[in-house]
């Protein structure tokens, strides 16, 4: 249901198997809901939205009395989680939506001038059992100082510094549609990249730098394979098009990037618009931009290792002089077994359980990769082509790699099956005579 000229509209579809019902109509497996009109000029029948009832908004609670401003309501009719085992509570699912919603678009929701609010709220029968407004502080506040605080020098070694680069990028020339036509474009991307204390090493997403261009929408965090030696984990932001700036390069850019991302908006690749709308050289830079990152971004946060007194962690645990005073944070202590690997040629298919030593009912996080390995040594981490875990409570939340899993209290093993790409780097040629390795 959304706003017009003609006032309210409402129309609304199905998705259900072939039926028939009183008066013998047949329907088809999907339909839509409205005014039920004929064409003229074959007499078949169709639906037409329905304008200004506003009762009936009403009467389907669609009706916009909350807010005088133009905009889309949606009310999904028998609504469930295909992802879930069991039905959860509204007030949890609830919670979910605004967790998700402060994950995903906390750009939004900052700044000067926030372009996006988020509220949820739940009613049974009548009476409100819930009402809370998203807010992505203090969770999000390592990313939201990277992308809003101003720099404080060339490096960030220590927490709350802050480090910037430009990141020159060339966007193709256009072909289509002709009118959108235009030659190659030179713009640049900002890494911006800023410090935590220890204590945000457990933070879901330490370690990642958050991508996104003028819509605010976070597309996807960015993984670092290694972390920090110092272990003070970073927190960075890459954004590109109309985050940028407002000038015409910076518009070609986030339309680049913009066709770059697949249905799920997860991911700046070499899609099927890219393909068909510019020419040749996407695919190539965007397979550099994400190869170098991880370059930039440790060149930004320059490690300043100290060394301790008491020498390295290692050599202290094997010679114990004195005591001491340092208590290990505790961790999730997860486990992985390699069931079986095979070779596909120019392929790898790996099985393998994944569980925790110590089950404490709360939810876990798992990383799965593996590192190709060769006769010069440790090489790069292989693609996560696919994963593909054996419970729905295991979900998939990044491909990285190494690939990440989160997992709910109440499952503590699962198996996973995945297909591994070689990475760039790897020759055609030295494949047969690779091995890869587990690597968390």
């Amino acid at each position: 249901m959304d706003r017009n000229p003609r006032g309210v509209r409402i129309f609304g579809r199905t998705d259900i198997p072939s039926h028939t019902i009183q008066e013998n109509r047949q329907y088809e497996s999907g339909g839509w809901f409205g005014e039920r009109k004929i064409q003229q000029s074959d007499g078949s029948a169709f639906a037409e939205s329905i304008f200004g009832d506003k009762k009936l908004a009403r009467e389907l609670l669609l009706d916009r009395a909350h807010s005088p401003d133009t905009g889309t309501s949606a009310l999904i009719v028998g609504f469930s989680e295909p992802d879930q085992d069991e039905t959860r509570e509204l007030n949890k699912i609830a919670e979910a939506i605004l967790e998700s919603a402060e994950r995903w678009f906390w750009p939004s929701m900052n700044g000067k001038n926030p372009s996006m609010e988020v509220e949820v709220s739940v009613e049974r029968n009548g009476k409100q059992t819930f009402a809370k407004k998203a807010n992505p502080n203090p969770k999000w506040s390592p990313f939201i100082r990277a992308r809003n605080e101003p720099v404080t020098g060339v490096t960030a070694k220590s927490e709350a510094e802050l480090s910037e680069v430009s990141i020159p990028f060339k966007v193709p020339a256009r072909e289509l549609p002709p009118a959108q036509a235009h030659v190659e474009t030179t713009t640049e991307l900002k890494l911006r990249v800023t410090r935590g204390d220890e204590a945000l090493e457990e933070h879901e997403k330490a370690n990642c730098v958050a991508v996104f261009r003028g819509a605010e929408m976070i597309v996807k965090y960015f993984p670092s394979k290694r972390k920090p030696l110092d272990n003070k984990p970073f927190f960075g932001v890459l954004y590109a098009g109309k985050a940028v700036g407002s000038g015409e390069d910076e518009s070609r850019a986030e339309e680049f990037f913009r066709a770059s991302e697949p249905p799920l908006h997860d991911n700046w690749e070499y899609s099927e618009a890219v393909k068909h709308a510019y020419k040749t050289g996407a695919k190539l830079r965007l397979s550099v931009l994400w190869s170098t990152l991880q370059e930039k971004i440790f060149a930004l946060i320059d490690e300043n290792v100290v060394p301790d007194e008491r020498g390295p962690d290692m050599l202290a645990k094997l010679f114990p002089f004195g005591q001491s005073s340092k208590k290990n944070k505790k961790k999730h202590a997860v486990k992985t077994v390699i069931l079986s690997s095979t070779y596909l040629g120019g392929q790898w298919k790996v099985k393998g359980d994944v569980m925790r030593v110590e089950p404490d009912g709360k939810v876990w996080d798992a990383r799965i990769g593996f590192v190709a390995a060769t006769d010069s040594g440790a090489g790069e981490y292989l693609v996560v082509a696919s994963l593909a875990t054996s419970d729905k409570r295991a979900k998939l939340t990044a491909l990285g790699p190494p690939a990440s899993v989160s997992i709910q209290g109440t499952l503590d093993k699962f198996t996973f099956e995945a297909l591994l790409d070689p990475p760039a780097s790897l020759r055609k040629k030295d494949l047969d005579l690779t091995a890869i390795r587990f690597s968390n």
